[in-house]
């Protein structure tokens, strides 16, 4: 498939705000049409928990950039620092909490452009 844009003009992300921290989309099917991925930049403010979630059509990889995350799995945790990153791969339930003390601030990618998101 040929993706076809204005290479001129900057993409427009767009933004949501949650009561946990919020979501900036900077790249998925909505933004550019036919880019197959998903980009979003993740904040999650000091002891707060992004909902538990599944995403049954692609795979999610998640980068800490500044903070420290405590990514959970079905029987499983994981803690991340800056410059540590999980991949969590399609259909796994997972959630993310900031342990720190500070904003935790995250690159997330996502191997589809419309990506399916389910509570649990």
């Amino acid at each position: 498939m040929r993706v076809s844009f204005n290479k001129t003009k900057p993409i427009r992300t767009k933004h949501n705000d949650e009561d946990w921290g919020s979501m900036e989309w900077v790249l998925d099917d909505t933004l550019v049409e036919g880019a197959g991925m998903s980009v979003a930049l993740m904040e999650v403010k000091p002891g707060m928990t992004s909902p538990a979630h599944i995403h049954a059509n692609c795979h999610e990889f998640i980068s800490v950039v500044e903070g420290s995350v405590e990514v959970s799995f079905e029987h499983e945790r994981v803690i991340l620092k800056p410059g540590e990153s999980v991949f969590v791969p399609g259909g796994t339930a997972h959630g993310i909490k900031n342990i720190g003390e500070n904003q935790a601030k995250m690159v997330l990618s996502y191997s589809a452009g419309r990506r399916k998101y389910e509570s649990v």
